[in-house]
């Protein structure tokens, strides 16, 4: 067993875990300054997303706490829309109802991470999403 393996067989929650949430309550009790999931996402994970942009910073802006440095700001913009799909993809497979999730903002979360992950993947589950299609079908109450 390789270590892609052990990787490819991470669940989804196993994965998102991985990524800095929320921000140590004291920066000056780590040498670096910076909490272990920090480090993480500086030194490993954040070359995993060749495509990541600023959008995704700028979308989930309000989320993230005002003092977490500028170096992990994308770690923390990544972890929020990963956690927010991974809560989506639980009360899916629990058989909750979701009519009030924004799916709109869901997708762009899914296309954004998609485009940091594979710039080139985007176009290819652009042209086999349905979600878009689905949305506009959906009924509209005042």
């Amino acid at each position: 067993m390789t270590l892609d393996d052990r990787v490819s067989q991470l669940s989804f929650g196993n994965l998102s875990a991985l990524f800095p949430l929320r921000p140590p309550v004291n920066r000056r009790n780590f040498a670096t300054g910076f909490s272990a999931k920090e480090n993480l996402w500086i030194y490993a994970l954040s070359r995993a997303f060749p495509g990541l942009t600023s959008k995704l910073a700028q979308r989930h802006v309000a989320s993230i706490h005002p003092a977490v440095p500028t170096e992990v700001r994308d770690g923390y913009a990544v972890a929020i829309a990963l956690e927010q799909l991974r809560r989506l993809r639980n009360r899916v497979s629990h058989q909750e109802q979701i009519l009030n999730v924004d799916h709109q903002e869901r997708l762009a979360d899914m296309y954004a991470l998609a485009h940091a992950l594979s710039p080139q993947t985007l176009g290819v589950m652009k042209k086999m999403d349905r979600v878009q299609r689905t949305l506009l079908m959906r009924p509209r109450f005042s």
